[in-house]
């Protein structure tokens, strides 16, 4: 990996562990699915997407998305509503999920509940029952430990790129990387990991209306849209990643007042493994000849009744561990705040330019109670 950082490049970083998530966070394939250019029966035109995954932890929580699919893009996917959503175990407890609108169903899991035991030696499933009487069941799937992040740092590489005007020209992007081990003294051998991540940026908003005050507020986005990362240990001769690369973006305005990147670490079975791989080279392609033909992402989710009644998505099982480190606008170059807006705050007929600088808070995932974890 080192041959790619030859050029100019920073490094910055941190060390140290913040713990086992104890809260659901956006699936690593929420609005993943790029078009894929694939010959789909007319029976799979309004096919269920059902994603979901209980993440073992104290307390543990379990989280399902439905969505009714109309063409493989993230646009082409449409919330779906359901009579029910019931997570159970192998020995048969069952326990239904909150409906918290717009095709999410989530539940919180307290730790020593007997009635529903939720530890890493079990294993779990979902059943869906939808309002014009299917019903569909993933495979039961058993989640396992996974390793503590040991350090995440970021770097400024050089890259080339060109315009629309044919011309080259080098952009400093940052690299985030982790540093973590590839085995659990509970685990036998090595692992399957898969990551998440994130950023939550600090801005000052500049509103355009009398009614609306000034705010600073904390927006929070995730940055695994197209960018997919999972390895099996198992395929490398080393017992632990070193400064591994995981995500690089431009430098841009959301640096301007502070940002905190997040990264979250998942262990994962082969089933959700090989399902996360599948779609990360399909979400991936560039149109190579000597790439392997795109087609349909394996799933463990059927209906029960009718096999020919194809679902897409998947349900696993995990544990999580996070880390994040803060990036102090002076070390990536000085970006300008994010607002007022390079355009302008307002336009040629008077109205906001940008909705996060004309009201920080009409924007999703967007807070005025700055986060527990943020310092400067």
């Amino acid at each position: 990996m080192n041959a790619m950082y030859s050029r100019k490049s920073k490094i910055f970083g941190i060390s140290g562990i913040s713990g086992i998530l104890a809260v659901s966070i956006i699936l690593l394939t929420s609005g993943c699915l790029d078009t894929i250019d694939i010959e789909t029966p007319a029976s799979n035109a309004e096919s269920l997407v059902i994603q979901g995954k209980l993440v073992l932890s104290n307390p543990a929580t379990v989280e399902v998305k439905i969505s009714r699919l109309f063409n493989f893009t993230a646009e082409g996917k449409r919330p779906v509503n359901a009579q029910s959503v019931t997570l159970f175990d192998e020995d048969g407890n069952s326990i239904d999920l909150e409906d918290n609108g717009l095709g999410a169903y989530q539940r919180t899991l307290p730790a020593n509940d007997p009635g529903f035991p939720v530890d890493v030696d079990r294993s779990y499933g979902i059943r869906i029952r939808t309002f014009d009487n299917r019903t569909f069941e993933s495979a039961m799937e058993k989640g396992s430990a996974v390793p503590e992040i040991e350090g995440l740092n970021f770097r400024i590489v050089e890259r080339e790129l060109i315009n629309a005007a044919g011309t080259t020209n080098k952009v400093d992007f940052l690299q985030y990387s982790v540093t973590t081990p590839l085995r659990t003294s509970e685990a036998s051998g090595n692992v399957r990991l898969g990551w998440e991540y994130m950023h939550t940026f600090k801005v000052n908003d500049t509103p355009i209306s009398q009614n609306v005050d000034q705010k600073v507020c904390y927006v929070t986005e995730n940055l695994n849209v197209t960018d997919i990362s999972v390895i099996d240990a198992a395929a490398l001769s080393a017992d632990r990643l070193s400064d591994y690369a995981l995500y690089e973006t431009m430098t841009s305005r959301v640096y301007g007042e502070g940002l905190y990147f997040t990264l979250i670490q998942e262990s994962l079975s082969e089933t959700a493994y090989e399902y996360f791989s599948q779609v990360a080279e399909n979400t991936g392609r560039t149109g190579n000849m000597f790439e392997s033909p795109p087609g349909k992402v394996v799933t463990n989710i059927r209906n029960v009744n009718d096999e020919s009644d194809e679902a897409f998505g998947f349900f696993y099982v995990t544990q999580q561990d996070t880390i994040r480190q803060y990036i102090n606008p002076e070390l990536v170059g000085a970006p300008p705040a994010y607002c007022p807006p390079p355009q302008g705050l307002t336009r040629e007929n008077g109205s906001c330019a940008d909705a996060l600088c004309c009201d920080c808070l009409s924007v999703p995932n967007s807070t005025v109670q700055k986060p527990a974890y943020w310092t400067e």
